[in-house]
Formats: C-alpha cells, structure tokens, sequence
C-alpha cells in the first residue's frame, strides 16, 4: 500500500505534478489530506521512543516546493511560520532533502512500523461548480409574440404579391420558344396534358378503346408500357399455362379412366367366384349314426 511519503518522494523524482486543492495534496489517482502524518520521525526520536511525532505531509510538500524559492533556512522558516505550516528542524533538513530527491534509498529518521495513512477519496473534476451560472436573457413574452405575427404577416404579403403577378397560360400568350418548339407542338402538349388530368379519376360511361381510354392511346410512352406489361399471378393461376393442351392430355386421362374401370370389372368378378367358392357352412349340430351311410363310406373305401 502506498504511504504518503513514498508517494511524495516518487513524484518528486519523476518530475510528476504534485497538486494542491483545499486540504488535499493529489497524486494522480490517489489523495491524502494535508495533515496526514508520514512515517518520517521528528529530529530526536527513533522508533524505540514512546512518545513519537512525525512530520505532516503538508509540512514536506511545503519544504520541497520552497527550496528554488527559500533556499536558505531562515527564509523558509520564516515562509512556513507566515502560512502557519510546521517547520523542519535544520538538523533534518540536509537528509530528508537527499531522500526526497532520490540521492539516498533510505534514512534512519523512517519509521517503518508506524501506522500508514490511507487514501481519502475526491472528486478528479477541478471545482468548476463554483463559477456562477450563465444566465439566459429573459424573453419578453409579448414581444416575441408580436414578433411572430409580423413575420406571418410579412410572409402572407409575399405570396400574395408573387400570386397577383402570377401568368396564366392561355391560347393568347402562348408564343414561339425555340426553333424546334413551335406554337403548334405547345397546343398539341398542352391537349395531351389536359386529357391525363381528365383521364386520371375516370368513371366506367368514358370512352374506351378495348380496356384503355383514348387519351391513353395518344400518349407517347404507352407502347412502351404495354411492351414491359406482365400479367399479375396468384396461387391458383401460378401453374396454368399460356397453351390450351387438352388436345394432348385428353386421350392420357381417358386411357387411365378406362384402365381404372377395368380393375374395378374385375375386382367384380374376383368377388363374386370367391363367394361361389366358399363352401356351405356345416350344421353346428352333432352328427346322427346311420347305417345308411356306414355301408356307402365301406363302399367308397372298398370294403
């Protein structure tokens, strides 16, 4: 786990940005408050004194970032007293520099059986919560109506200044456009175009050549149409064909049917031999012993 000495001496040595906030010194991912002790021991204590005291971490982040500022000690000392921070003794000073820079692995002022601070949690965003609000304009409710019904009226205006000027097309102002669109292929267009606005919704009284109506017949892209048409299957007309080929099935079905009749013929006549055939079902009642039919059986058996 890290300690707030390791963590200190580490970032100084890698040149990482230490940052103070609040009460909080922040390296990274990880912060500890300003008054949270290191297992650095207070000139004149070891670790088999009873009563030890530690310098803070706010004291150490302190003494490291005055040392291009104050290098002496009396000016640091004098610094740290004006912001009402702990001080380090002179005697620890040369030491816990070599430590904190990384000039030495370790120092006799550590302590390694004391208790190890623990991270405290904060928020990684800067405190930007503070800046005031920007504040929206108020808005004049009135004045935004009035606003909006200018601008209707503005746009209402416009369309019926472009309406009033505005051309309608007539028989009179039909003139010649180019060379190759003359006044007689405008009429014939226009004609054209008047039949399929008639033509559109059409009732069954119109007139019709064969299924089409007249107009349609006229127009340029119908042969065209009627040549990509394809007629429309469903599931009951999907197998049909285009030939009529009861000429040649015909004959196929009516040899079957016969041939079907035949086996029923004589199925028949199976039937009925194999009635004929069966024999008169014998009497369930005991045979009677006669003398009569004792001498034919001798007979029969040459007796």
């Amino acid at each position: 786990m890290a300690d707030p000495l390791s963590m200190l001496r580490d970032f100084n040595i890698t040149k990482r940005e230490i940052v103070e906030r609040d009460d909080l010194i922040i390296f990274g991912d990880i912060a500890f408050k300003k008054s949270a002790n290191t297992n650095y021991l207070v000139y004149g204590l070891n670790e088999q004194s009873e009563n030890k005291d530690y310098y803070t971490l706010g004291c150490l982040a302190y003494f490291l970032k005055t040392q291009k500022t104050h290098p002496t000690h009396p000016q640091y000392v004098r610094a740290a007293t004006s912001e009402h921070i702990p001080v380090v003794s002179r005697p620890d000073r040369a030491q816990l520099e070599q430590y904190l820079k990384g000039e030495i692995t370790t120092s006799d002022r550590i302590d390694r059986y004391a208790h190890v601070e623990l991270p405290v949690p904060f928020n990684k965003r800067p405190a930007e919560e503070d800046k005031p609000a920007m504040r929206k304009p108020r808005v004049d409710a009135e004045k935004s109506a009035r606003d909006r019904e200018q601008e209707r009226q503005q746009r209402a205006a416009k369309f019926d200044a472009q309406k009033e000027q505005g051309v309608t097309i007539s028989a009179g102002n039909i003139g010649k456009l180019s060379d190759t669109l003359t006044e007689d292929k405008l009429a014939i267009l226009r004609l054209k175009r008047r039949a399929q606005k008639r033509n559109a919704i059409r009732t069954d009284t119109d007139d019709t050549v064969g299924d089409l109506p007249v107009a349609d017949l006229e127009s340029d892209g119908l042969q065209e149409i009627l040549s990509r048409e394809r007629i429309g299957r469903t599931r009951a007309d999907v197998t049909k064909g285009t030939k009529d080929l009861s000429a040649r099935i015909g004959p196929i079905f009516a040899m079957i049917k016969a041939k079907e009749d035949g086996k029923k013929i004589d199925a028949q006549v199976k039937a009925q031999q194999s009635k004929a055939a069966i024999p008169a079902a014998k009497s369930s009642a005991p045979a009677v012993y006669s003398r009569y039919d004792q001498e034919q059986f001798n007979k029969d058996n040459g007796n």
